[in-house]
């Protein structure tokens, strides 16, 4: 689910419990849920610090709402604040043990720093709270892939590529596993997929490339 959509059903939610007499919802909840929308967009664009800015302020507004704790920790990730991550990855998950993606952006952090089981664990938990969650598949197959698993690597990106079949970068993923395995000749498909797909120069070169290879 991306985080728009998280943040429109929530406020969906939250307005359906005050129609039917629940408890009333701030005005600093609803600013808080517009931040964290604001500031995951921003990450997007690439613009760090004024993402930084809004999570931030989603988390003052309201201190507990996982996901900003989740997307400031995947911030902090991202600029190589790895001690910081963690710290806002735990909060998340204090406040949410359910929320999927806060286990594949902790699994990312322990991927940086090497450790490889835990890294497993928390793409694994996060595939457990949400199997149509893709990253965490793409994520756990690139740690597969450095094991030398070259089997569990596959199947999940086969898993991620059902989810988003127009995805060529997880053919073209799919494809260099392949090519590392004894019959490198399945890559074949693969490659002529992301041909199929895709019209980014560099990805065509290497589709491009790998073929010329198994040709």
């Amino acid at each position: 689910m991306s985080n728009a959509l998280f943040v429109t059903l929530v406020a969906v939610a939250l307005a359906l419990a005050m129609a039917c007499g629940g408890t009333p919802v701030t005005t600093d909840e609803l600013d808080a849920l517009d931040a964290l929308d604001h500031g995951v967009d921003l990450r997007r664009q690439g613009l760090m610090k004024r993402a930084y800015d809004e999570l931030t302020e989603a988390i003052r507004l309201d201190p507990n709402l996982a996901e900003a704790y989740a997307e400031r920790g995947f911030l902090y990730h991202l600029l190589g604040d790895e001690g910081f991550a963690l710290e806002d990855l735990g909060r998340a998950i204090k406040l949410d043990p359910q929320l999927a993606i806060v286990y594949n952006y902790r699994g990312l952090v322990f991927v940086e720093r090497k450790d490889i089981d835990n890294a497993l664990i928390d793409f694994t938990r996060a595939i457990q709270l949400d199997p149509n969650l893709r990253e965490p598949y793409v994520n756990r197959a690139g740690v597969y892939l450095t094991t030398g698993e070259l089997g569990l690597s596959a199947n999940d990106l086969t898993t991620a590529i059902s989810l988003t079949p127009k995805t060529p970068e997880l053919y073209l993923l799919r494809a260099r596993v392949y090519l590392q395995s004894e019959d490198p000749t399945k890559a074949v498909p693969d490659l002529e997929q992301v041909l199929s797909l895709t019209d980014d120069e560099a990805m065509i070169l290497a589709a491009k490339q790998f073929l010329s290879l198994l040709r």
